[in-house]
């Protein structure tokens, strides 16, 4: 299956010389692919497209992979605390307003993972987005 893309108009408008805006939402489907979703139906716009912006939605993250003209989505993880602790809602060691020094970069490094394979995001709808490039 592939994203529905509705655009808020028919073409990418000039926003200054040489560079184009689009903008609109996106609809996942049920079977979200492990590297992303293709965003050519976006990217098409443009002779090389430089961002694609979306908003977080439902407490996903996405992320554009430009070079593979992808877009992923990451879920909320919760950061393991260097102790092994159990963490918070907001994922931040019991008792701590911020992260410190006794969280390591490993512990960093899971704040968010990408969306696992063929997994339905079907209900994940109206993400909006904004697209920058050059035409």
């Amino acid at each position: 299956m592939a994203l529905t893309i509705t655009k808020d108009f028919p073409h990418a408008k000039k926003i200054g010389k040489g560079i184009y805006l689009l903008s609109g939402v996106i609809a996942f489907d049920s079977s979200y692919p492990a590297g992303g979703e293709d965003v050519s139906g976006v990217t098409k716009y443009f002779k090389n497209c430089l961002r694609l912006i979306c908003d977080q939605k439902s407490g996903f993250m996405f992320e554009f992979d430009k070079a593979n003209k992808k877009l992923k989505a990451f879920h909320p993880t919760r950061i393991n605390s260097a102790s092994g602790t159990v963490n918070d809602a907001l994922g931040y060691p019991t008792g701590s307003a911020v992260l410190t020094s006794a969280t390591s970069a490993r512990d960093i490094s899971n704040a968010g993972k990408e969306v696992a394979d063929t997994t339905d995001l079907s209900t994940l709808t109206g993400v909006s987005f904004i697209a920058v490039g050059l035409s």
